[in-house]
This record gives structure tokens, sequence and C-alpha cells, in this order.
């Protein structure tokens, strides 16, 4: 039987540790923390207008990799509030997602269906894992391996910090706020977990983690928030680009492997579909860059958007939501044509970039 170590107990390890299970793999999973899945309590996202033409992302991934993830809630309303505009987009949006902590998360309801042999509080070196074992998955959460083996191309670095609040919420409205005074090229957004409790984010880049109180500060004073703060939690959040996607008998999976969402920092779906594909590649010998070959490429259009967005000032923000606000545009993207909204932005979107940066070098010059 083949013997596989998995580094990192979040949504990536877990998934993958499942799959491997079904295909009769018992993994060694090993986890620095002393219990699976993120050590604090956040709403995720599953956006369908991100994923299109997958039409439900809960029901494709249930489909194709038999991983149910649990939403905890329908998003049927998206708020974006800039400095000085405000649009509402209303529809079927997608979905919720409870992560890490909560009793009820995607994370741990998977996790207390595992068999594997799991290591908590231990933390283990891949370089030595891949003498060891046949095959090492690392799900780390992070771009330490892959920065070690010289796969990785960092593309933002964000400093994050995170709360659960208390209040009134509607269950199936999801913020946005963006604004250079205290997000830079960030954002911010609240999902809830009820009608009682949400998560409540702050992403801000190319700062000092240790700034990030000061930003957070002066965005609960901009938007007079006066939720109170029932726990929270900070960490920075990396995305960028692998390549390979397996060095050896190394596999790199979720963020570890570069699959974070650069636009809005979501991981959820790139996690199950990385995961799922190391583990059928383990086992079937299927090539695991073509499994994940559209994630890859969804990241990377994604990149195009994020780009041209840090670009933007508050002027250009506000432009940019009451664009989202318009009749024409709500009803072409969102109810009668379900375009593709990524490729054709990102076919919009790439010249541009491309303008800007010829641009930007002739002054450098």
């Amino acid at each position: 039987m083949l013997k596989v170590a998995i580094i990192g107990g979040g949504l990536a390890g877990i998934v993958c540790a499942t799959q491997l299970e079904r295909y009769g793999i018992i993994p060694d999973l090993f986890e620095k923390n002393d219990k699976l899945a993120e050590p604090y309590r956040h709403a995720g996202l599953s956006l369908e207008i991100v994923l299109r033409p997958i039409k439900d992302p809960i029901r494709y991934l249930n489909q194709k990799y038999n991983i149910y993830l649990k939403p905890s809630g329908l998003v049927k309303k998206a708020v974006y509030i800039s400095p000085s505009a405000c649009s509402i987009i209303k529809g079927n949006l997608g979905y919720f997602i409870n992560r890490g902590a909560d009793y009820e998360s995607a994370d741990n309801i998977l996790a207390r269906k595992l068999k594997s042999k799991i290591h908590l509080k231990t933390e283990v070196d891949y370089k030595d894992l891949k003498n060891e074992y046949d095959y090492v998955v690392v799900a780390s959460g992070y771009p330490t391996e892959a920065k070690e083996a010289g796969i990785w191309q960092e593309a933002i670095k964000m400093s994050v910090k995170g709360a659960v609040v208390a209040g009134s919420f509607d269950i199936n409205t999801f913020i946005v706020w963006i604004n250079k005074d205290y997000c830079r090229s960030g954002y911010a957004y609240m999902a809830p977990f009820n009608n009682r409790e949400a998560s409540l984010i702050l992403a801000v880049n190319d700062i000092n983690p240790s700034e990030i109180d000061k930003y957070w500060e002066k965005f609960i004073e901009s938007e007079k928030l006066d939720y109170k703060i029932i726990e929270s939690f900070k960490r920075v959040h990396y995305a960028g680009f692998v390549y390979p996607h397996i060095v050896e008998n190394v596999y790199f999976i979720g963020n570890a492997g570069g699959c974070l969402d650069p636009l809005l920092g979501f991981g959820v779906f790139p996690s199950v579909v990385t995961a799922s594909e190391a583990a059928k590649s383990i086992v079937y010998g299927t090539d695991y860059e073509s499994g994940i070959g559209k994630t890859v490429e969804l990241n990377m259009k994604l990149l195009e958007f994020r780009k041209i967005f840090s670009k933007l000032d508050n002027n250009g923000y506000d432009l940019l939501i009451k664009s989202l606000g318009l009749p024409g545009v709500n009803l072409l993207v969102y109810r009668w044509t379900k375009i593709n909204a990524v490729n054709t932005g990102y076919s919009v979107l790439k010249p541009i970039n491309a303008i800007l940066q010829l641009g930007n070098n002739i002054l450098k010059k």
C-alpha cells in the first residue's frame, strides 16, 4: 500500500485525506496546531459569477468529487460600497461557507469523518518526509515550501485582520467595502454566520503586518461600524503562482499550491479541486497539472482584474461601484446572458494592463 504524508490540516489537507481514504489509502496527516481546520472562525464565499460556466459550485464539487461542502446560507444580495458610491446586486449569487474553528464549519464537518492517522502539534519538513513516504502532499496554507522548492512566484501579499462580530444581520447579504484610505488596494467584507453573528474581514496589501490594527481602526471609524467584537484574528495572505505543482514525489495543493483567489482572497473551490486531483493523481497516475489547469487559469485571469483594480484611486472606485449598479450591467451580467464575466473581463483588461505597463516602463526610462 502506498505511504502518503499530508502536511497541513486545513480544508485542502482534509479533502485530500478524505479522497485518499476513498481510494483505500490511509495517509499520515501532520498539523502543527492542536486541532484540524483553521484556528479561528470566519465565513468564506463561493460566488457564481466568478466560477461560470459552473452554475452551482456546491453541486459541481459534490457531483465531480463527491465532496459536499455544507453552505451556511445563500448569497442573494451583494452590497458594494466605495467612498462616495453604493450599488446593490440581487439574485442567486452563490453561497456562504463557514470555515475554521466553528463546529459546523465545512472543514470540521469533513474532518470528523476522517480515519487517517492524524498527528497534531507536529511540525514536519517536506524534504525529510519525501524520503520516508512514497508521496508527500503540501497543504500548509502558505507558500513556504514552494519558495524553498523554487517554484513560487508571488503576486500579492495581504495583511488581514478578521473578527466575529455580534449584531443584527441579513443572512443572505454580502457587503464589500473598497477605500484607499483604509485598505489601499485591498478590500473589506462582511459575511453572516447567522442573523446574530457575522465575519468582518479587512485585507490591506503591501503593509507591515504590525500596521494592520491602524488600518482596522480607520476602517471601523470611516464606515461607522459599532458591532461588538466577540473574537478576532490576524494573519498574512499570499496570492501567487506555483509551477510545476509536483516536484519529485511532492504535490502542492490549496493555498500552498498558489490557488488563493488574488481578487478577493477566497480559496474554498480551488482547495477542493487541487486536493481531489492530487489524490487521484497519486492513486491512478493521472496528469495533475492538466486536472487543475482550469483552476490555475482562472486565478491568472483574476490577477488581471487585480492589477487594474490596484491602479484605481478613490474616484476610480466610485466609478467602478456606480457602474456595477447600472440597470444594463446588472441585467446583462447577472440575469439575462450569464456571460462568463471573468473570461470577458480578462480579454478586455489584459491588453489594457500591457499598455499601462509599457507606459510605466517608458516613464521610468
